[in-house]
């Protein structure tokens, strides 16, 4: 049992302080000066017991001490909770009461689990002894409220402070033989307090900047509310009176209901605890699942305010909008900030700065917290993705899954730590950027950037957003929820395969021929002019070339012309080229090749959308599969033409599978699906392994088509001869007859054949849009699935 209040004779007075002041010079000689005490830890119990009245030498001490002790090895200040604990607020308790009602406050907090701390005045050290023993009793922290009586924390000097905080130090070792105490302030304590705390033996130093008072909490809901106009995060007072025992108890409990409601770890567990690995982990996003016409640029770090403001004139200039992630202290400290975006329209989302070896418990408090506190200070009610700078560990995967949060990344992040000090050529350093990304940006794509980066330029950021806006993107720049919310554009990618319609399901596979490879061509092949020579189709005979289809037309009496377009895989073409199409309602045919499909897919989806065939086009493997040609006995030609076929069939059930899981489940005017059984095969030429191996996949047309091509020509041919070592050096333009032949090769049943669409100099859509008025009213355009099949 602990020793009670009485002990007070007078013959172990000085013996017993002397072995005080010995073991207390002794343990700060060692070294051991705390930084802090050690969370919430119960008081240190010394092994002895003294008078309480001070002595000239333990001053002394105090004051050496305070000349020895620097700014490092000063006690730290807490003004504001823990991460991860979950409460929004930390309570700690000042007055005092009677010992029944302390006991009973102290009961109550016990039950709860809920350690915590009381703080008292000097003259409450000295007039509520028993109180204090009771609370010690029930491991509850002790620490001194420093009242300014004898001075200012921020204000007083060095010598005065050490001499009001020795001897109330003094009181904590005398009376309750407790060592190391927290000491309360009402207001920040200055350098020179934290060393003369630190002199004087205090653990650390506490600053409460909010008060609730226990008479106030005479409901949970009442006290809820009173919490919640508390900033998040702070160390609030509640303070005791000594009035009805009975009455502080139900409202102590009331307030620590309320608390309770507002723990957002507790929340935490209780989501994780009833979440099953069979719902799923939620993966970070690079790109949305949409076919709406929009990119995502997000931000991190809300920057100083110059720079955020710069920021945000960017983006109003370019008439877009954008993301900012913020954490959980910018929610809570930086709210001018905040709402400054907010003013703007712009969206936010949730930011997890790092931590050491996280939990999904710790993950999910955090988010919880965050999104609490955007919901709550900022009346905010759109989606809060959380942005993942870092590895996609379970744990986070796990807490975003069962907390019902969207994660967030990027493809592209065009601020780099080599940049960030380069500020002596802002050109030089966009013009780096720009190169290392040789495409636009897609549809649904997230463009990251991080803020407060560019320590010499204010306006670095900003100037980069512009830049990648109008150079790199086509699209307006939208907000993720806004995008996200658009479910009439959205999709799943891949599609499950219940949502791939059946007459596209599993098309395309091995042992489909419906005769030789020959009664195909004749009956399935609609061949190009250009491609009738032995050398261009391979393995055939003079007598079955001169039987094969050469017309690139599609006899009907619709007066329907076919356009079709190769590849179609770059935004910064295809977009607009769309929009040509829409306006003069032309609908065409789109042969893609789809080793970029994958990372595209809502382009090759918004094209199907928009009422348009899609359609194989095979890549240059297939030009270069084995030919009768080759040397060996026939076994082995036939041997090596069945690796061949084996082959090239894998990679064209790959490819229609692979737009199968994009657009499986589009249909045209009509009802047909948006994809395609027909393939083109490559413009220079053909042989009949790879004819066989189409058609025995079961595609069901081959169509070629008037070749026309944009070329590119010197602009001073007599230029290039003279220096055809330095072609780099010659400047090009494009040949201007691609309309005219297009106009030339405009006839009933025609089909023609547009390539380049991967090269941004050229302004294709402008080309099609002049030979669609040149033409107007004198055709249809129809894609092939109204001809063929």
């Amino acid at each position: 049992m602990r020793r009670t209040q009485a002990m007070t004779v007078a013959l172990f007075v000085t013996m017993a302080a002397v072995v005080v002041i010995i073991a207390f010079m002794l343990r700060d000689r060692s070294g051991n000066t705390s930084t802090g005490r050690a969370g919430s830890e119960a008081n240190t119990r010394a092994l002895v017991s003294v008078g309480e009245n001070m002595t000239a030498e333990d001053l002394n001490d105090a004051l050496a001490r305070f000349r020895t002790i620097t700014d490092e090895d000063a006690i730290g200040i807490s003004e504001t909770m823990p991460r991860f604990t979950g409460e929004r607020v930390k309570l700690v308790f000042t007055g005092s009461g009677s010992t029944e009602m302390i006991e009973a406050l102290a009961k109550v907090l016990e039950e709860r689990t809920l350690a915590s701390t009381f703080f008292f005045t000097e003259n409450e050290l000295r007039t509520s002894q028993q109180g204090i023993e009771v609370l010690l009793d029930h491991d509850m922290e002790v620490g001194l409220l420093y009242d300014n009586q004898a001075g200012s924390m921020t204000g007083s000097r060095g010598d005065e402070l050490v001499a009001s905080l020795c001897s109330l130090s003094f009181l904590f070792r005398a009376g309750y033989n407790l060592i190391r105490v927290p000491v309360m302030s009402r207001e920040t304590p200055s350098m020179v307090a934290r060393r003369a705390a630190t002199a004087c033996g205090f653990s650390e130093i506490v600053v409460t900047h909010s008060e609730i008072s226990l008479d106030d909490c005479t409901s949970a809901a009442v006290a809820q509310r009173l919490l919640m106009g508390v900033e998040r995060g702070d160390i609030v007072r509640v303070h005791l009176n000594a009035g009805n025992a009975e009455m502080e108890v139900e409202n102590l409990t009331n307030l620590l209901e309320a608390l309770a409601a507002t723990n957002t770890r507790v929340k935490a567990q209780q989501r994780l605890a009833v979440w099953s690995t069979d719902w799923g982990l939620a993966y970070p996003v690079r790109r949305l699942d949409t076919t709406e016409e929009g990119a995502i640029f997000t931000f991190q770090d809300l920057g100083n305010q110059e720079e955020l403001t710069y920021v945000l004139q960017t983006l109003k200039e370019l008439n877009g909008k954008g993301v900012f992630y913020i954490t959980l202290k910018e929610a809570v400290h930086e709210k001018e900030k905040v709402r400054q975006v907010l003013a703007e329209n712009h969206h936010l989302g949730i930011f997890i700065p790092d931590i050491d070896s996280p939990t999904a418990e710790e993950y999910l408090t955090e988010m919880i917290a965050v999104e609490e506190e955007i919901r709550l200070q900022y009346g905010y009610n759109n989606e809060l993705p959380v942005y993942v700078p870092y590895d996609q560990e379970f744990n986070l995967l796990k807490a975003a899954s069962a907390g019902g949060f969207s994660l967030a990344t990027a493809y592209l992040f065009p601020v780099r730590p080599q940049d960030t000090r380069r500020v002596e050529d802002e050109e030089e350093i966009m013009a780096d950027i720009l190169s290392r990304f040789d495409r636009t940006v897609n549809r649904g794509e997230l463009v990251h950037f991080d803020m407060n980066q560019f320590i010499y330029s204010n306006e670095m950021t900003g100037k980069l957003i512009k830049c990648f806006a109008e150079q790199r993107c086509v699209y307006p720049l939208k907000t993720y929820s806004v995008m996200l919310n658009n479910e009439e554009k959205r999709y799943t990618y891949p599609l499950d395969d219940t949502l791939v319609m059946p007459e596209v399901r599993n098309r395309i596979r091995r042992g489909q021929m419906r005769g030789t490879v020959m009664s195909e061509m004749e009956s399935h092949y609609i061949g190009s002019p250009w491609l009738s020579k032995p050398e261009q189709l391979l393995d055939f005979s003079d007598a079955e070339i001169r039987t094969i289809d050469k017309t690139d037309i599609i006899k009907n009496g619709k007066n329907e012309v076919y356009l079709t377009f190769n590849e179609a895989d770059l935004d910064a073409i295809v977009t607009p080229l769309l929009h040509t199409l829409k306006r003069h309602n032309a609908k065409a045919t789109f042969f893609v090749r789809t080793e970029t499909a994958d990372w595209n897919p809502n382009l090759m989806r918004a094209i199907a959308e928009e009422g348009h065939a899609i359609a194989i086009r095979a890549d240059t493997t297939f030009s270069k599969v084995y030919t009768a040609g080759a040397t060996g006995s026939g076994d082995d030609i036939l041997r090596n033409r069945e690796v061949a076929m084996r082959a090239l069939q894998s990679e064209f059930k790959n490819a229609y599978d692979t737009l199968a899981k994009i657009l499986g489940d589009i249909t045209l005017r009509g009802g047909k699906p948006a994809l395609t059984t027909y393939f083109r095969p490559t413009l220079d030429k053909i042989n009949s392994v790879g004819m066989s191996a189409a058609f025995d996949s079961g595609f069901t047309w081959s169509v070629g088509g008037s070749y026309l091509n944009i070329e590119v020509v010197p602009k001073n041919p007599a230029l290039l001869a003279e220096d055809e070592d330095e072609e780099e050096t010659i400047e090009w333009m494009y040949d201007d007859n691609m309309l005219a032949n297009m106009i030339s090769a405009t006839k009933n049943g025609a089909i023609l054949s547009i390539s380049y669409l991967n090269d941004e100099e050229v302004d294709l859509p402008d080309i099609v849009d002049q030979y669609l008025d040149a033409v107007s009213g004198k055709f249809t355009f129809a894609p092939l699935t109204n001809a063929l099949d």
